[in-house]
């Protein structure tokens, strides 16, 4: 490793270059800019290839914020930078685990606030247009004595890409916001100045972990939360909404498959009732009974003359000195 210092104006601008066989990172501590001195070295191309990343940690130079928010990561072509930070709250306790604003009106730009007693987290930010933005995660138990891990992933800084930022609860993610706050996007000199927030400490609470890094990739910013990717659509990445919506259709597929089997059933017994009631006589739906005319008084010229056949009913011939077909007979002599 090397450690370089810059000039006696400048003696709180400190870098340290660590190559690790993992990750390569350059942690920084600095009062206004980060400045990055390479000395000459047989392996210099090699270093040059790897992937550095800068970190800055915020709880020991707090005043790195101001100069990086007011062009200093515009200035480094920054498109993506990360927010890491792990605390521990007490149950049920609230606080305002870190914030960016404006001391001398103590407007906010950025700040992340938990409401332990509603198991509720809440981001305020403002935007481009200077107006105020709430953010509401519901179902986020982080006041209960256990410490957790927050990564926030600002994309579209240089307006390369959609803008946005998605936030990760222990090595999971938990919400999508498709809005980048003002303060990363290089705030103006009408926003004046920038200073840093954070929670007080406490008994058996604490802030231990509160960084900015920038220049690497997101699998490799979440190994310094011992969060380890394969890929970032994996199941790992799987938030609590993703997971509220995975069970929510899994429920529904039971039910959808509990109604399948009830028409199911319900054709069957259906179909049964059709062919019952096609089978039925007595409904007259299937092969009715074909009521045949019997003899009855005046069917014939005479009630005699009425003969019961299997097509129907006959009438014997007309009696001598009448003719007709036996249903009218007419008097010959008349």
């Amino acid at each position: 490793s090397e450690t370089t210092e810059s000039s006696e104006s400048n003696k709180h601008h400190v870098v340290f270059l660590k190559f690790l066989s993992t990750q390569k990172v350059f942690t920084a501590e600095c009062g206004c800019r980060l400045q990055i001195f390479i000395p000459h070295h047989p392996l210099l191309p090699y270093f040059i290839s790897l992937s550095l990343s800068a970190i800055y940690d915020l709880l020991t130079s707090p005043d790195c914020l101001p100069d990086l928010l007011q062009g200093g990561l515009a200035e480094q072509g920054v498109n993506e930078a990360f927010i890491l930070t792990t605390f521990k709250l007490q149950p049920k306790s609230g606080t305002t685990v870190f914030g960016l604003f404006n001391p001398r009106d103590n407007s906010k730009y950025f700040e992340f606030t938990v409401m332990g007693k509603l198991n509720r987290a809440v981001l305020r930010y403002m935007r481009t247009d200077k107006r105020m933005s709430s953010v509401s995660f519901n179902n986020l138990v982080l006041a209960d004595g256990q410490q957790h891990r927050l990564l926030f992933h600002l994309k579209g800084l240089q307006q390369q890409g959609p803008g946005g930022v998605e936030l990760h609860l222990d090595c999971r993610l938990v919400e999508t916001v498709r809005d980048l706050p003002a303060a990363f996007q290089g705030l103006p000199e009408g926003y004046g100045m920038v200073e840093l927030k954070t929670m007080q400490a406490r008994e058996q609470e604490s802030l231990d972990e509160l960084k900015l890094v920038v220049g690497d990739s997101f699998e490799n910013v979440a190994s310094l939360q011992d969060c380890h990717f394969q890929q970032r659509d994996s199941v790992q990445t799987l938030g609590v909404n993703t997971k509220q919506l995975s069970s929510q259709m899994l429920e529904l597929t039971k039910v959808i498959n509990e109604l399948k089997d009830v028409l199911i059933q319900q054709v069957k017994e259906t179909t049964f009732l059709r062919n019952t009631i096609s089978e039925c006589q007595a409904c007259g739906l299937g092969g009715t009974e074909v009521v045949k005319p019997r003899c009855a008084p005046g069917v014939c010229f005479r009630n005699d003359m009425c003969i019961e056949t299997a097509n129907g009913i006959e009438c014997a011939p007309c009696p001598d000195g009448y003719t007709g077909d036996g249903f009218n007979c007419d008097d010959v002599d008349e």
